[in-house]
């Protein structure tokens, strides 16, 4: 039986068993019990079978680096979310028709990403998983979450019977110990394998130099309470130059790639470090046998010793080693104060940038500040540390040099310092350097987002333009949906049409979807609204529900609630868009959603959710100023103020000033309806000139309306399009002059849902009892005498008694005909 099997064949048989049962097995128990012996037969096992076997391994120097693990053992992209990069890693261990065997070491060492991946490839039915854990350490919760979730998973390997240590001893030193020595070495080494093979090869040596005596083997092998330390530090120091030097190297770096060590010296001190059970060799990797050696190694080497090893290991890397492993000597070079060369600098910045490691791009990217590349790296990075480097571009770049620069720098101006317009001015400049059709859209992109935020709608039509022209499908579709919704904004409707046709267009060929394609339909409902397609914005909003973009949904319901919800359910839709923004898009509308909610209270007379309103950070979103400033002339009308309408007025005034026409035309309507029509008129038809924009159109009608009839048809084109709120408010105001069929009008809206928010509906008389409503109402949706004397549990006598006395009470002369003539419309057309 091999040395590394000894004692462990239940174990063994242990794991084959979990792992063709569930495909994933966890060997958990102290340092040096054996787990990675067990892993090294399952991946044998499994290449013998001419399967396929991939090994990570977690490393101390590593841990801390995010996705580090992964990175050195697959060819892996880091763009996009944890999601993107678990797929990504599948995508690349499914290479193939058999299953694979991912075996992973220390999984304690691992970072958090890497962790959370490997725990993902354990629900993966084409990847099978090996871990060794180490009892007593602090692991992943995503790995302790593996054996919560399947405990049958977890094997505990426990330390060697005594028979078992007597057994490895002598296949180890050809040796048997008697019980008296045996007793010793159990003592020693408690039964970890790792240990009773260092004191087997402590017993060979001592056999050789003094001779079999027992007495003289109990001495050495007793004495202070770090006794196994000594013996490893004893056979460490019997290593010859050549092979404690290769060895310290190995100890320093951890983790090397085979392929670095060429020469035929290392090869030899290779084989002989791994023979000796000092090293593991792999069939790509070298790596230290065990930690415990590894710090006895490192805790011998001085400080120029350190740099002596760092100083072998960038000679080894050649133009064939993978940028992660020059990525990690590079680490260890510099923690020890030796520079490498500029190439192995730029390639383990771009690694470090890869692996969301913004820390270590600064540290590696300031070695040698003056090198292009490194500094557009080290602009890369500095949105995510909190730094904002030189803003002067750099000399000597190329232009996707260039490009990066300009997109790292503009980022940090603007999300660490908070100066959005800075940086749309440098990026707007820094644009005008760049030559690739490709690199302009990337920036014309950013430019565009970075626009939204600040609420400069001509810059963001500009770059919306620009990358809407040669981009990739998803670049083209964002664009055009931002340039549908700055079109809405600024209620330059007339190519809207054209803008949303070319994006459907997209979506149908199937070159995008999910998230981009909400974005289209979101501007749309946008435009539908500018428009004064009040229902068909409604439509658009109720055909999403729950996805992805709940918070923005309900954000554009909560304002296109102004128009036709209850302010109850208005204030429920917009506290719901808070706290879903709250979660995943505090930067984008979040304060904007605040400001609607803050409105909705001060129209239902609550108090404010919150003492810090109305609070700006300059630069950012003009349209959260606006809606701030909204939500304050409400408060103020909730306090008795009677300048409130006259504050909506500069409101509105204000947003169309800087081109947020919509906005401020939301603003003119408040004023309309809180009496200041004629005050806004002006205002209104030069947008109605200018833009042709409907809701304008409906916006001007209701300044201009004075006259009953005005008032009627404006009440019944508002019902058309939707705004039931809008409807019954002029409605109510047309029924204070005792018109019986306003009255009668606003009390059918108000029985279809419509309710006021300016107006009081429990004070205006009906020229009609309920119960002749209930009869017209039942007419009015086309039931016969019969159906409806059954509905309401009444006779067929009574329902003709009511429809009579309500046609004399309304001047009715043509009967049903008539009562639908001029009626129905409620019906007919209702947005509700």
């Amino acid at each position: 039986m091999a040395a590394t099997l000894v004692g462990r064949e239940n174990d063994l048989r242990r794991a084959r068993k979990v792992l063709d049962d569930r495909g994933a097995v966890l060997l958990h128990g102290p340092s040096g019990i054996g787990k990675t012996a067990i892993c090294d037969v399952l991946a044998d096992e499994w290449l013998s079978n001419q399967q396929r076997v991939v090994e990570i391994r977690g490393t101390e120097g590593l841990r801390n680096v995010p996705f580090g693990a992964l990175t050195l053992s697959l060819p892996l992209s880091l763009e996009g979310s944890d999601s993107d990069i678990l797929a990504r890693v599948r995508a690349l261990l499914a290479d193939g028709e058999d299953q694979v065997l991912v075996v992973v070491d220390d999984t304690h060492l691992l970072d958090p990403q890497s962790a959370a991946v490997v725990s993902g490839l354990a629900q993966v039915s084409d990847v099978a998983l090996a871990m060794a854990v180490t009892s007593g350490e602090r692991v992943s919760s995503d790995i302790t979450a593996l054996w919560a979730r399947w405990p049958e998973c977890r094997i505990e390997v426990g330390p060697l019977a005594r028979a078992e240590v007597q057994e490895l001893v002598k296949n180890l030193t050809g040796v048997m110990l008697d019980t008296r020595m045996t007793e010793v070495v159990e003592s020693l080494t408690l039964g970890y394998p790792l240990y009773v093979t260092a004191v087997a090869s402590e017993l060979a040596h001592l056999q050789v130099v003094e001779g079999p005596d027992l007495e003289s083997w109990i001495h050495a092998l007793s004495g202070s309470t770090d006794r196994l330390v000594r013996l490893m530090e004893r056979r460490l120091g019997r290593l010859d130059r050549e092979d404690r030097r290769l060895f310290d190297l190995i100890a320093f770096a951890e983790d090397l790639p085979l392929a670095i060590f060429s020469d035929q010296s290392s090869i030899a001190s290779l084989e002989s470090l791994n023979g000796g059970g000092l090293v593991r060799v792999t069939a790509d990797r070298v790596q230290v046998a065990h930690p415990l050696l590894g710090s006895v190694a490192r805790s011998t080497l001085t400080t120029e010793g350190r740099r002596s090893c760092a100083r072998l290991a960038i000679s080894l890397l050649d133009g064939q080693t993978e940028d992660g492993d020059v990525a990690a000597v590079v680490r260890k070079a510099l923690n020890v104060g030796v520079v490498p060369d500029v190439e192995h600098l730029r390639a383990a910045a771009e690694v470090a940038f890869n692996s969301r490691d913004y820390g270590s791009v600064s540290r590696i990217t300031g070695v040698v500040p003056e090198d292009p590349q490194l500094r557009t790296l080290r602009a890369r990075a500095g949105r995510f540390l909190g730094e904002v480097p030189d803003t002067d571009i750099p000399l000597g770049l190329d232009d996707d040099g260039l490009t990066e620069y300009l997109s790292g720098t503009s980022h940090a101006i603007a999300y660490v310092e908070r100066r959005f317009t800075d940086a749309i001015d440098y990026l707007r400049d820094g644009m005008g350097l760049v030559q690739g059709q490709q690199n302009r859209n990337r920036l014309a992109l950013e430019l565009m987002i970075l626009s939204a935020l600040v609420g400069d709608l001509d810059a963001m039509l500009g770059a919306s333009r620009i990358a809407a022209d040669n981009s990739d499908p998803g670049s083209r579709l964002l664009a055009l949906s931002s340039t549908q919704l700055a079109e809405a904004l600024t209620l330059s409707t007339a190519s809207a049409e054209d803008t949303y046709a070319e994006g459907r267009v997209l979506v149908d060929e199937g070159a995008t979807q999910g998230m981009l394609e909400e974005q289209l339909a979101m501007s749309r409902v946008m435009v539908h609204l500018a428009e004064g397609r009040f229902m068909s914005a409604r439509a658009g909003c109720e055909s999403f529900g729950e996805k992805t973009l709940a918070g923005s949904w309900l954000t554009v319901e909560s304002v296109l609630a102004d128009a036709w919800l209850p302010s109850a359910e208005a204030l429920r839709l917009a506290e719901a868009a808070v706290a879903s923004l709250e979660e995943f898009d505090p930067l984008a509308n979040l304060a904007q959603a605040r400001y609607v909610a803050d409105m909705r209270r001060a129209q239902l007379g609550l108090s404010p959710a919150s003492t810090d309103h109305a609070t700006h950070e300059e630069g950012v979103a003009r349209i959260d100023q606006l809606m701030s400033q909204r939500a304050d002339a409400w408060w103020a009308l909730a306090d008795g103020d009677s300048t409130a309408a006259k504050r909506l007025v500069e409101v509105g005034r204000e947003g169309v000033a800087m081109g947020h026409r919509f906005w401020g035309l939301c603003a003119f309507i408040d004023a309309i309806r809180l009496g200041a029509g004629e005050e806004v008129v002006g205002d209104i038809e030069h947008l109605v000139i200018t833009r042709g924009a409907g809701l304008a159109v409906l916006a001007a009608r209701a300044a201009r309306a004075s006259m009953p009839e005005e008032r009627w048809a404006l009440s019944r084109d508002w019902w058309s399009a939707g705004a039931d709120t809008y409807a019954i408010e002029a409605g109510l105001r047309n029924a204070e002059s005792g018109d019986i069929d306003c009255q009668l009008m606003v009390h059918l809206m108000a029985r279809r849902g419509a309710k006021p928010l300016i107006g009081d509906l429990s004070s205006m008389e009906s020229p009609l009892s309920d119960r002749q409503i209930e009869t017209v109402e039942g007419v009015l949706r086309g039931a016969t005498n019969e159906s409806l004397a059954e509905e309401l549990f009444v006779s067929r006598r009574t329902i003709e008694n009511h429809l009579h006395n309500a046609y004399q009470a309304l001047s009715v002369r043509g009967g049903r005909e008539e009562l639908r003539d001029r009626f129905g419309w409620v019906y007919r057309e209702s947005g509700t």
